[in-house]
């Protein structure tokens, strides 16, 4: 039998149906088809999360420019439902290598229910991003992937 969301649950969720939620030390952490909501910020799009990683009890969100660790007593399906929504929204994930076997990871994402893509272009550590033959190499691979697949 599952059990029903409490209305914190359900008002967070607004729109969306809570697919699943859990209180961490922070506040409800509550999962909808198309959003995140973590405590004490706006919902995210699941295509606005960079990665999440879980090692109980710690999950760990990567937006943009920052990382939220939450921390929870009983996560319910909190876990397995952020890796299923985030890996959903990825179309293209494809690493290239612009010196030796560093480079960049090109990433394509789209909104839950939308057709909107999304490219995210990330250097790996010890490559600087402000490097304009990297930039260029970043640029070129790019384009390359895009016009390969079609998008």
């Amino acid at each position: 039998m599952r059990r029903r969301p409490p209305a914190e649950v359900v008002d967070l969720a607004g729109k969306g149906k809570p697919l699943a939620w859990a209180m961490s030390t922070d506040g409800w952490v509550v999962g909808t088809r198309e959003r995140i909501h973590l405590p004490g910020r706006e919902a995210l799009g699941w295509q606005e999360v960079v990665r999440a990683a879980w090692d109980e009890p710690v999950l760990e969100v990567q937006l943009p420019g920052e990382t939220v660790r939450l921390v929870f007593d009983d996560a319910g399906r909190i876990p397995e439902v952020v890796n299923e929504r985030v890996r959903a929204t990825v179309v293209v994930q494809h690493h290239v290598p612009l010196r030796a076997d560093k480079g960049v990871r090109i990433v394509a994402r789209r909104t839950p229910g939308g057709t909107d893509i999304t490219w995210r272009v990330t250097f790996d550590t010890g490559l600087d991003p402000r490097d304009p033959e990297l930039r260029r190499q970043a640029d070129d691979a790019l384009a390359e992937l895009r016009a390969n697949i079609g998008l």
